[in-house]
């Protein structure tokens, strides 16, 4: 599963290498289906790499795959496996954050920490922008 993420407490005036992600405010992150990280948020070519291969050429939607995702949610009901993800996700994009902190503390005189009000903290700090679920088809 891909994840967009918007971060919505962040600055855009800050140069990009205070961040853990490139294209910062947003984060994007494959994570798989036992909730280990595939592609995390720096990389962002990856993801919109598979993104792309996995959407090229469709230009309609895949209804046996829509009808599965249907079935396996209860029509959307019960998302707690797809939640998880999500929660998976937000907890490497705060790990991200703080690596990438510590990295530039560590290695640079005039790195500058971002105000920590504009640290990713918890879910309520993103917007999901979408999402992409990437299943076998039947």
């Amino acid at each position: 599963m891909i994840f967009f993420l918007r971060q919505n407490n962040a600055s855009d005036a800050k140069p990009q290498q205070h961040f853990a992600s490139p294209v910062h405010p947003f984060y994007f992150v494959y994570v798989q289906e036992n909730g280990k990280i595939r592609y995390g948020c720096r990389n962002a070519r990856q993801i919109l790499a598979i993104f792309q291969a996995a959407a090229a050429g469709q230009d309609a939607l895949i209804t046996q795959l829509c009808d599965r995702f249907d079935q396996d949610t209860n029509q959307g009901r019960t998302m707690d496996h797809y939640n998880k993800l999500l929660n998976a996700t937000l907890t490497h994009i705060r790990y991200s954050h703080r690596t990438t902190q510590m990295q530039g503390l560590s290695s640079r005189r005039d790195f500058l920490l971002p105000k920590a009000s504009e640290a990713p903290h918890n879910a309520a700090d993103f917007e999901l922008v979408t999402w992409l679920v990437i299943k076998e088809a039947p």
